[in-house]
């Protein structure tokens, strides 16, 4: 599995605080079945800016070797949502933001506001840029997770939507939960990753959901969000399913 969507670099964010947590997760992750996370520690926040482009890279390098390769760390961004991001990503560098790892595609936080920039009018013009927005965890936000007309419309324009595994397994809410298995049922999920940031309460694992999924809508529809498509964004190619 590889899991696009994981806070796992020390002292950053909300993820962990220590090197030591770090390792903990990426071995967690590993047992759990993951090969590949690409870190993704929130960019351009409120509370955390993280535009330091250097560091990201480093940490990324010093997580996996102290956890001894066991996973391999890829270096990204959940970038919260603004109409800058597309001048940011195109000064490369220089603008600090980090698309997944170094592909086309972007992970893209909602913010948590119905109010705040247009989704679709961020979709659009980063597509027009020539990059693919991944929404993160649409099921968690409920100006979203009520409206699953407005996602089918973000799909139809070019999102691609990353669902969280705890939000399938229910522990997210009910809503999220919902949701989630909404955008499952009418394939219109694109990625499966654990959102995680510790070892303990909100772990970077990702199988249990994967078997759900397998479950109830079949196994290739769960190979699809947890290897094809995550393969697909840090080969920086075209996804083989994409949802209609």
């Amino acid at each position: 599995m590889i899991d696009l969507h994981v806070h796992v670099l020390p002292g950053l964010d909300d993820g962990p605080q220590t090197l030591e947590e770090s390792v903990g997760m990426c071995r967690l992750a590993a047992a759990d079945g993951v090969k590949a996370m690409v870190a993704t520690p929130h960019q351009q926040h409120e509370e955390w800016e993280n535009t330091n482009v250097a560091e990201i890279m480093r940490l990324c390098h010093e997580v996996e070797a102290a956890a001894s390769g066991v996973v391999r760390i890829l270096p990204g961004g959940e970038v919260r949502a603004s109409m800058g991001i597309p001048a940011d990503l195109e000064r490369g560098e220089p603008g600090g933001l980090i698309p997944l790892a170094g592909s086309r595609y972007v992970l893209v936080e909602p913010s948590p506001f119905p109010f705040a920039p247009s989704l679709e009018e961020l979709v659009y013009e980063l597509g027009v840029a020539g990059w693919r927005t991944i929404l993160a965890h649409p099921e968690r936000y409920g100006y979203l997770a009520e409206e699953t007309e407005r996602l089918r419309v973000l799909v139809k324009r070019g999102a691609l939507l990353q669902v969280t595994a705890a939000s399938v397994l229910g522990a997210n809410g009910r809503r999220a939960e919902a949701a989630a298995r909404y955008l499952l049922q009418h394939r219109l999920a694109h990625f499966l990753a654990s959102d995680g940031h510790d070892c303990h309460g909100r772990a970077p694992l990702l199988a249990n959901a994967a078997r759900f999924v397998a479950s109830h809508w079949g196994e290739d529809l769960a190979q699809t969000l947890i290897l094809g498509n995550p393969q697909a964004v840090i080969e920086n190619r075209e996804l083989p399913l994409e949802a209609s």
